[in-house]
């Protein structure tokens, strides 16, 4: 987003970094510039499990403070590899707060289209349009309100996704419905107007 070799923060800082893709060992990359006393990790949710644990070796092996930042789940809910890893071998972990637009805690990472909508399926990764992605509390996540200008009238999706979930997962839906989840998704911004 930033171009290459460099991370740029909202409130306007700017730093010189060190990039390495899926495919790079984080290991070798601090070996030859082992004279620092911190790595500082960006984007920690888009590493692999073995980058993570070669993280470990810097902290342990070298005595460096290793510090990671990144988001714990996708915009579905679902750990992101780094963030799985790292929730389970770190000494210690912080939550960085952030505010929903109802004024509280916002715990989940919502994903909207074009048209301000929440999207619940597609591909996990999705780098480029900061915008995109709406800090929520569980309770609007869960009814799929990004702003407070979206409806609230949301007892048909619930509705099709209770039937969609017994169809799909325990094989008893209404005879009515054979919406599978997927399906239910794309309907709910019909179902909101």
């Amino acid at each position: 987003r930033c171009g290459a070799g460099n991370i740029h923060a909202r409130v306007g800082l700017d730093i010189d970094c060190i990039e390495f893709g899926t495919n790079d060992s984080v290991w070798p990359i601090v070996k030859d510039n082992i004279a620092v006393d911190v790595v500082l990790i960006d984007e920690a949710q888009f590493m692999t499990e073995s980058q993570v644990m070669d993280l470990v070796i810097v902290a342990k092996e070298y005595d460096i403070t290793v510090v990671c930042y990144g988001l714990k789940t996708d915009f579905s809910g679902n750990l992101f590899v780094g963030s799985a890893k790292l929730l389970a071998i770190a000494d210690k972990f912080e939550v960085l707060k952030t505010v929903c637009w109802c004024g509280d805690g916002a715990t989940q990472n919502a994903r909207v289209d074009k048209n301000g909508n929440m999207v619940t399926v597609g591909q996990s990764i999705e780098v480029g349009d900061v915008g995109r992605y709406v800090p929520l509390c569980m309770k609007h996540y869960a009814r799929h309100q990004p702003t407070p200008k979206h409806p609230e009238n949301f007892d048909a999706y619930s509705l099709m996704i209770n039937q969609a979930y017994r169809h799909e997962l325990l094989g008893d839906a209404d005879e009515s419905s054979g919406d599978t989840l997927s399906e239910v998704d794309m309907a709910r911004p019909e179902l909101a107007k």
